[in-house]
């Protein structure tokens, strides 16, 4: 058994080869794609969540053309940009440096950065545990455990209550979805544990002045009057008698423990602040989980010096979240953006169905993590209690705030596991009539039983690269983009900028800035302001009973400066726009369109 903290290399290793297993599970999906891909059927880059990953290829974009700020492309309202999306503008400039396509550069992201999480994840159970049995069950469960969506999908109940299983939807819930296709939360994630890390953890873990026993014991005894703040030593003459024999220990902080403290608390708050660039409301999930591991830990005394690093340390973590609510207070557009961005929770019954199963073995272990009376296991406690109420607030993205949930609840799952679950298998009766024969011996028969414990958590993920495997299969959209189409706004591409705006069909829309720098009418969820408003719009604007005073009006009030025709836009109405005098035809081939909104008179 490992010191709490320490990994071995042989665990390391270990942690390697499922990293292995990890970018080949999720990149297969990716690579049958790419296979299917063609001149006709091109495919898109995205196999999970389009939509979402159009979007982030088009921020990648606005990197990629030299914007530093992010700008909502998928709206025609002009509006200044702000500091938000870092994470993807930056990956688009990388890209231009390196001269590879988006695309490649996002996959190549998500498998760097997935790589990084699952490092950082076990070094992060290993804080909390010096069993390697529970350190990699923990892992395992939170790397690829889901829920029991995967029993709703042979249901075939995929909106029962009203929205989909949570293990199909929620990266944020689960971390099988974030190796698939988020790096963006990966790196987030990343983060926000090392920051945990470094305001939970003991100075001894990171080489502080306590190094040893003799070290902590002279600095408690030493720690109010007899160390000269100034010279950064120990003033030996006012040392109690009882202190004098560790006199001669040298801090080796290059000061005080207050100083060692507050560096810890500001590495802390630079890794929640640099988290905050990626997902500015993350900031809440960190402050609600060391106020609940804070209050669980100081029971019977308070660690002051943890009081200071997490004080200073949410302090800086303050700056984006305040950034943040500024812009969507004071402009109009991020404000609209804002109050459309609704991701609120589903019926309770899906929480109990994705993590019905694991947290009941988290909740049988919680009593015996409390009466350890260890800060480290009880600041888990506090953490997996104080999440759930937050779920439910008059919040617009309420279920986004289970981020990182998993983790808790995975490690003290399995203590349970390895605790009872384990030991009670050994000495069934079944067990005990097995290892009567050769072949069978307890341990085996142990691991067999933890395998197939663990494989009940893996069978909707299993379901859902099924899925999207028969869907790549038959180049489906939105995965696949007819070629005509992709040629056209690859065409396109090389005559516009974010000065212009693209009309066209919503479907058509969300592919357009990510292929063309470009802004459009119409194309993403929350991101196109007043999107009800405008669909009637668009819809009105192709219909073919439409007269063409209302359309110019139209174009001319809108700011639009390119119309997109295409199979999407034709089944909105089949409108003929040729020889329409406000439009000038300028692409016509393989079916699709292209029109150039005359100067106004």
């Amino acid at each position: 058994m490992m010191r709490g903290g320490q990994v071995g290399r042989s665990e390391w290793r270990w942690v390697a080869m499922w990293i292995v297993v990890a970018a080949i599970v999720t990149s297969a999906p990716y690579v049958f794609s790419l296979a299917r891909s063609s001149p006709d059927r091109v495919f898109s880059g995205a196999t999970f969540a389009v939509e979402d990953m159009n979007s982030y290829f088009a921020k990648m974009r606005e990197g990629a053309s030299g914007e530093w700020l992010f700008h909502i492309v998928y709206t025609s309202e002009p509006h200044d940009g702000a500091l938000f999306f870092v994470f993807h503008l930056l990956l688009g400039k990388f890209a231009t440096l390196t001269g590879l396509p988006l695309e490649v550069m996002y996959h190549l992201a998500r498998l760097v950065f997935g790589a990084l999480l699952l490092l950082t994840l076990y070094r992060f159970i290993a804080v909390f545990s010096g069993s390697t049995a529970i350190r990699r069950v923990a892992f395992l469960l939170v790397a690829f455990g889901g829920g029991l969506g995967w029993v709703l999908m042979l249901a075939a109940q995929p909106n029962w209550l009203g929205s989909p299983p949570l293990d199909l939807i929620l990266p944020e819930g689960f971390t099988f979805l974030v190796l698939y296709a988020m790096p963006h939360i990966a790196l987030a994630r990343t983060l926000m544990l090392l920051g945990l890390m470094l305001v939970w953890q003991s100075e001894a873990a990171w080489g502080g002045p306590d190094a040893s026993t003799a070290r902590r014991k002279a600095l408690a005894i030493c720690h109010a009057e007899p160390f000269d703040y100034a010279q950064g030593k120990l003033r030996e003459a006012s040392l109690p008698a009882r202190a004098r024999p560790f006199a001669s220990l040298r801090v080796t902080t290059g000061g005080a423990l207050m100083p060692w403290c507050i560096r810890r608390g500001v590495l802390a708050g630079v890794c929640w602040t640099a988290m905050a660039l990626i997902v500015p409301f993350y900031v809440l999930v960190v402050y609600a989980a060391v106020f609940g591991a804070f209050v669980a830990a100081s029971g019977r005394s308070i660690d002051w010096h943890e009081v200071r690093r997490t004080v200073v340390a949410c302090v800086i973590a303050a700056i984006m979240p305040i950034y943040a609510l500024t812009v969507f207070t004071t402009s109009p557009v991020f404000a609209v953006w804002s109050s459309q961005n609704q991701i609120t929770s589903p019926h309770p019954l899906h929480y109990l169905i994705a993590y019905g199963v694991v947290g009941g073995l988290a909740l049988a272990s919680l009593r015996w993590a409390w009466r350890r009376g260890d800060r480290m296991w009880r600041r888990l406690v506090g953490w997996l209690i104080v999440i759930p109420p937050l779920l439910y607030l008059p919040f617009g993205l309420q279920r986004r705030l289970i981020e990182a949930w998993q983790i808790p609840v995975s490690i003290l799952a399995a203590v349970t596991l390895a605790r009872v679950v384990l030991p009670a298998v050994r000495r069934s009766r079944f067990v005990h009539w097995l290892t009567r024969f050769p072949r069978y011996t307890s341990g085996g028969m142990q691991r067999w039983a933890l395998s197939g414990l663990l494989l009940w958590a893996t069978p909707t993920f299993g379901l859902l690269l099924l899925d999207q495997s028969l869907r790549v299969a038959a180049r489906q959209a939105p995965m696949f983009r007819d070629g005509g189409e992709v040629a056209a706004l690859d065409w396109l591409s090389t005559r516009t900028t974010y000065a212009d705006v693209v009309l066209s069909a919503y479907d058509t829309g969300n592919v357009v800035p990510a292929r063309a720098a470009a802004r459009v009418f119409v194309g993403h969820g929350p991101e196109t302001i007043h999107l009800d408003e405008k669909l009637p719009l668009v819809k009105r604007f192709y219909s073919a009973t439409t007269d063409d005073a209302w359309r110019e009006a139209f174009l001319r009030e809108w700011g639009i400066d390119i119309v997109f025709v295409g199979p999407f836009e034709r089944a909105l109405g089949k409108a003929d726009l040729r020889g329409k005098p406000y439009l000038i035809l300028e692409y016509d081939t393989g079916g699709y369109q292209v029109y150039r909104v005359t100067s106004d008179k």
